[in-house]
């Protein structure tokens, strides 16, 4: 488990059904990239309410790796904009050596990026809701490791974005 501001990443050897979420995140390449559409699973119990699942087109044409970060910082927004708080995703098709595993959690990342320092605070900023965790579902113990190891490198990458991105929000004269 990997935790970077509001957003903790878990990596879990298994199925995706077999994991508890308010989303699920499904990837095509029938949509145009970008494109995030919403469907329902339905649910037979009456405690629970139907899980939202985030269909992400890819495209027809394979994304570079600059492509795949906007689509993910768009699915971000898109998840938060829902009140979504808890996604999982099936990481073993994004498992290709993990890079886009890490540019998956790099948009997801740089997608929550607010410089809110000189704004004035209302109330319903307070209860905006942010994406929470994130679970990757990976085949083998192998593709987890390589998964917790391109999300550090994400993490470490966010970071100093997020890091250079406040410095040029600042007033010259704070720096």
């Amino acid at each position: 488990m990997l935790q970077s501001g509001y957003m903790k990443f878990t990596i879990k050897v298994g199925k995706i059904d077999e994991v508890k979420s308010e989303g699920k995140v499904e990837w095509t390449s029938e949509k145009k990239a970008g494109e995030i559409k919403i469907r329902y699973k339905q649910s037979f119990s009456s405690n629970e309410s139907g899980q939202k699942i985030f269909v992400v087109g890819l495209g027809k044409v394979e994304l570079n790796i600059n492509q795949l970060q906007e689509v993910a910082a768009k699915l971000g927004k898109r998840v938060k904009e829902d009140g979504v708080t808890t996604i999982s995703l099936q990481g073993s098709t994004l498992c290709q050596g993990g890079t886009l595993i890490q540019a998956l959690a790099t948009g997801l990342l740089l997608g929550e990026y607010e410089f809110g320092k000189y704004k004035s605070h209302k109330s319903d900023e307070s209860h905006e809701t942010h994406l929470e965790e994130i679970t990757i579902c990976v085949r083998n113990a192998n593709e987890g490791v390589k998964a917790r190891e391109k999300i550090s490198r994400a993490e470490i990458y966010a970071q100093a974005v997020f890091l250079a991105r406040d410095l040029v929000n600042e007033p010259s004269s704070l720096t």
